[in-house]
């Protein structure tokens, strides 16, 4: 952005925004019945996913935790450069969920939470 004007082929860093409109978006698409309830768990949506033996907390995260940015990660900070980096978002982004803290009590503020109810409703598509 230049003088509030788009500059193309520079990116815009709007994480926060994405947060509410996908919050915005997953409204919709219980409405629209593709997710069930943000109290479904995440792993609901990627029956698929090989979850990495003793790994525990990743079966108790829910939607609500991802929009909430209650899902615990492992590792410190946040791992949006390697997801970004990634070619598969959702298997990037599944491979950080989980630890060793509850998600029930956790304000992680990490922003790869954010892409997961995107995938949750391109799958049900």
């Amino acid at each position: 952005m230049q003088n509030g004007t788009a500059i193309k082929g520079q990116c815009t860093h709007i994480m926060s925004a994405t947060k509410s409109v996908v919050s915005l978006l997953v409204g919709i698409a219980i409405d629209q019945g593709m997710i069930g309830s943000v109290d479904d768990k995440a792993l609901s949506y990627f029956p698929e996913y090989p979850v990495k033996r003793g790994e525990k907390t990743i079966y108790d995260v829910t939607v609500k935790h991802l929009l909430t940015m209650r899902a615990p990660y492992k590792g410190h900070g946040d791992p949006w450069t390697k997801v970004c980096s990634s070619e598969d978002w959702t298997a990037a982004s599944l491979d950080f969920l989980g630890g060793r803290v509850s998600p029930r009590s956790l304000i992680t503020g990490q922003s790869a939470c954010t892409f997961f109810p995107v995938s949750f409703t391109r799958r049900q598509a």
